[in-house]
C-alpha cells in the first residue's frame, strides 16, 4: 500500500521542504482516492473484517452477503448522494431512502445506511418521523458535513 512508502526526509533546504510537503500532500490524495475507490467497489475495508456482513453458520446468509458485496459499495455510494443532495437539511430516513431505490429490499437499504453511519458518511440525528407506511416512528439521518478550519 501506499502508506508503506517512506517519505523522502531531506529538509536541507526550502526547496526540499517544499517538495516533501507535495509529496505528503499527494500521498494523502491518493490514500484517500484509493479508500474511496475500495468503497465504491464494495470493499468493506475495516468494516466486518472486510466481508459483507452475515450470519456465521448461516448458509442463506452467506448466499445473500456474497451476491451483495459486489453491488454494496455502488448502492452505498448512490444513497449517500441523496443525502448530499437534501439541500433542505431535514435528512432522510431509511424507508424516504427505501422509496428511492424500489428494486432493492429493506433488508440492503438498511444495511447500507449503518454501513454509511459506520463509515462516518451520515449520523443518526436523533430526531424521528412517522413512516407513513407503518405509522411507526423512524430515525432521521444527515450527511456528516466537513467543517472547514478558522
Amino acid at each position: 500500500m501506499i502508506e508503506d512508502i517512506p517519505l523522502p526526509g531531506f529538509g536541507h533546504c526550502e526547496l526540499c521542504d517544499k517538495k516533501d510537503a507535495k509529496i505528503a500532500d499527494l500521498r494523502t490524495k491518493l490514500i484517500e482516492h484509493q479508500r474511496e475507490l475500495a468503497r465504491w467497489r464494495g470493499d468493506y475495508g475495516s468494516l466486518y473484517n472486510g466481508a459483507p456482513p452475515r450470519v456465521h453458520g448461516s448458509p442463506t446468509s452467506a448466499a445473500g452477503a456474497a451476491k451483495i458485496a459486489p453491488k454494496a459499495g455502488q448502492i452505498r455510494q448512490q444513497i449517500l448522494q441523496h443525502f448530499q443532495q437534501d439541500s433542505h437539511g431535514r435528512g432522510l430516513t431509511c424507508a424516504e431512502v427505501e422509496l428511492l431505490f424500489p428494486d432493492h429490499s429493506h433488508q440492503s437499504i438498511s444495511a447500507r445506511i449503518r454501513e454509511l453511519v459506520l463509515e462516518g458518511d451520515i449520523y443518526n440525528t436523533g430526531e424521528t418521523r412517522v413512516n407513513p407506511k407503518s405509522g411507526v416512528k423512524v430515525r432521521v439521518y444527515r450527511e456528516v458535513k466537513e467543517t472547514a478550519d478558522v
